[in-house]
């Protein structure tokens, strides 16, 4: 009776997201997608979505560096720590970079992961996943240009604007965490390590929570505190 009254509703995808929703432990055992497997477009979608936007977003950093040390050496690149780079702020100093690290390297399982299931996904977790990522590659884009812009002119606008980008970077971050936890289809998770799964989710958790708490919020206070 219901399909009848509503013959647009998916009464079963309606019962998959109020799985995720009410117990998404169980919802990554749980959700079926219908779609075949997503084959070589997996692969390459994931591939122009990393090699890319994600080399842009490294090539804005060496561009920041480089930029602020031709037009006033070290001292004006150092002002990218901002406060961070106080003698007196040492220990969040080193913390701060330890956080980069772990982030760093976390990335790495989850990257790993992605590949080795992009073949066998649904397209439509395909799409999630990598639009995911690129969202949070396109956002990532615009912090080296923004801080160096913010360093050579500053404007309340860039005040605001760049921290609220960041918690966005985090906040992307964390949802492409859980797309990878909830949105795989079980019959992909049994089908590959669960130990790579789970490095991946962690890692990925570790690179957002750096994002959102150090980038977002640490970073701002100190760079824009000055």
């Amino acid at each position: 009776q219901a399909s009848a009254a509503f013959p647009l509703v998916d009464c079963e995808r309606v019962r998959s997201l109020a799985t995720v929703c009410v117990c998404p432990t169980q919802a990554a055992m749980d959700v079926r997608l219908d779609s075949e497997p997503a084959g070589a477009y997996g692969i390459w979608y994931l591939a122009l979505v990393l090699c890319i936007p994600g080399l842009i977003v490294l090539g804005t950093w060496v561009w920041g560096v480089v930029h602020l040390l031709r037009k006033g050496g070290a001292d004006l690149a150092m002002r990218l720590w901002g406060g961070l780079r106080d003698p007196k702020m040492s220990g969040l100093f080193y913390f701060f970079c330890a956080s980069i690290l772990a982030a760093a390297v976390g990335s790495f399982p989850s990257l790993i992961y992605m590949f080795k299931i992009a073949e066998e996904l649904p397209k439509e977790s395909v799409n999630v996943i990598c639009g995911l990522v690129l969202a949070f590659l396109v956002l990532s884009i615009g912090w080296m240009p923004a801080a160096v812009a913010y360093i050579e002119a500053p404007r309340p606008c860039l005040k605001v604007a760049t921290p609220v980008l960041l918690v966005l970077v985090g906040l992307l971050a964390f949802a492409w965490a859980g797309a990878l936890a909830f949105y795989v289809p079980a019959d992909v998770v049994a089908a590959e390590s669960q130990g790579l799964r789970s490095a991946a989710i962690v890692g990925t958790t570790v690179l957002a929570s750096h994002c959102l708490v150090m980038d977002g919020f640490v970073w701002s206070y100190f760079f824009f505190k000055e």
